[in-house]
């Protein structure tokens, strides 16, 4: 572009597709039921910072004891984000106060495929707040095949469709939080099939060759000569 316009390098930027080309592949790692054989991964939700796995364990909580659940949460570190002590020793502390030390696993797993393996064996993936309900992450976890449950933020509004491709919740409501857990664990068929349509979507808008295609037709317009 820099050779065909008077484009400023300075400022032309261009952004790789935004789902990357691993989250489109059938390829998995194991099914879910050898995952959780193996990793023994109930409920999960990715630790991406800010308060969303504590309030996840308060959800948790309201699940078990509203609704009479057995489910129990898994907490994974995303690996690209720098670990925080701190924020992990008040989790501790809140699982102890809420009594839920043998329902709620930590893990601070880091390895590229501990992580991919996660999306494939949890029951449901929880994308509890706004910090975990952005675009990107709510697009990886919809390629995941894993049901969702996530806060209605506006990038999940825009991306999912409540009792159709997830479901939703408002942000920091627990009691409707639990709720959709509950009614995601309850009827796993249905579940998997709000997961399917999650993935034909998030694969038919963003597949990684039709974004490439999208940029280069943009790319040849913005250098079309200019009609005297």
């Amino acid at each position: 572009m820099l050779t065909r316009t008077t484009l400023d390098g300075r400022q032309l930027w261009v952004v790789p597709p935004a789902l990357p080309a691993s989250c489109t592949t059938d390829d998995q790692t194991c099914t879910r039921p050898e995952g959780r054989h193996l990793l023994d991964l109930p409920i999960g939700v990715i630790d991406y910072g800010g308060a969303g796995p504590a309030f996840a364990v308060e959800a948790l909580y309201r699940l078990r004891h509203e609704h009479d659940s057995p489910a129990e949460l898994v907490v994974m570190r995303n690996p690209v984000t720098p670990p925080d002590p701190a924020q992990w020793a008040a989790l501790r502390q809140l699982v102890q106060r809420l009594r839920l030390e043998n329902r709620v696993h930590l893990r601070p797993l880091s390895t590229t495929t501990e992580f991919q393996s996660f999306y494939n064996v949890v029951d449901a993936l929880l994308l509890p707040d706004a910090q975990h309900a952005r675009y990107l992450a709510v697009l990886s976890a919809m390629s995941s095949g894993c049901p969702l449950v996530c806060a209605h933020t506006p990038d999940a509004a825009e991306l999912l469709c409540h009792g159709r491709t997830a479901l939703l919740f408002p942000v920091h409501d627990l009691a409707t939080c639990a709720q959709q857990l509950f009614v995601s664990l309850s009827s796993p068929a249905q579940a998997d099939l709000l997961a399917a349509r999650a993935v034909a979507f998030a694969r038919f808008h963003y597949d990684p060759v039709q974004q490439s295609q999208h940029l280069e037709t943009i790319l040849d317009y913005v250098c079309l000569p200019e009609e005297c």
